[in-house]
């Protein structure tokens, strides 16, 4: 074989064990890269899973991220409870649990079934207390506070509110269906609610709420700790178990 003949199979050979390699190594990053891919989009899925458990105020479709039970300070702005609140549980109870609800929001009828089996459980240990905080995105929350209120008036607030959870949807005949269920006065209960008198009490409630940090629906102080969003049950029962 010539000498040029042989230099040129060797450089041919070279030439070939270089590209093989470029291409080995192309398919080794593009393979790690692919796999790095797969495992971001994974993290994202399971962290976009837990944000959905409480409405904001500002964006219907935006929700917060649920919180597992922390110990913040309690709220300084909180007010105190009085008997305009709506209370289950005696006032020397050890825990006070207030409770930031709008009857429209998704998430709060999902917290509703928690705080039942809580008051169940807990009885005369802790005092419930509702607060009104309907969100402006909500169309139906604003009325439903008022028909709370007229129920209330004749001593049902808690089993109207218990029954607007259940609802589908809500609105003026929903309420009026709910309050003869519950053998109200419809007379009475109709005159309320074509009134205004609770508009103000809502107003007050949600300003307050807000300052002591509320920032959507539910949302709880349990003896001042602020407890954000639908937390599951045994979630909250830590809470409150912290503080007995």
């Amino acid at each position: 074989m010539s000498e040029e003949k042989r230099k040129f199979l060797e450089g041919s050979h070279s030439r070939h064990s270089f590209l093989l390699g470029l291409f080995i190594g192309i398919a080794v990053i593009s393979f790690v890269s692919f796999i790095s891919i797969l495992i971001f989009m994974s993290n994202s899925a399971t962290k976009a899973e837990t944000i959905d458990n409480t409405d904001k105020v500002v964006e219907a479709n935006e929700k917060l991220p649920s919180q597992e039970p922390t110990s913040p300070p309690p709220s300084a702005d909180l007010p105190e409870v009085t008997d305009n609140d709506h209370i289950v549980g005696p006032a020397d109870a050890s825990v006070t649990m207030i409770v930031y609800d709008d009857f429209e929001c998704p998430f709060c009828g999902r917290f509703q079934k928690t705080l039942i089996q809580a008051r169940e459980e807990y009885k005369d240990q802790v005092r419930f207390v509702f607060r009104h905080f309907p969100l402006s995105f909500h169309q139906n929350a604003s009325s439903a506070a008022v028909a709370s209120e007229c129920a209330a008036e004749q001593g049902k607030f808690w089993e109207f509110a218990d029954a607007l959870y259940e609802q589908d949807n809500l609105g003026e005949s929903v309420y009026k269906e709910v309050a003869k269920n519950l053998s109200l006065n419809m007379s009475d209960f109709n005159k309320c609610i074509a009134s205004d008198k609770y508009d103000q009490k809502i107003k007050d409630q949600m300003q307050t709420g807000a300052a002591a940090g509320v920032k959507g629906t539910p949302g709880s102080f349990v003896n001042g700790e602020l407890v954000s969003g639908a937390v599951p049950y045994e979630s909250l029962k830590a809470i409150i178990d912290s503080k007995l």
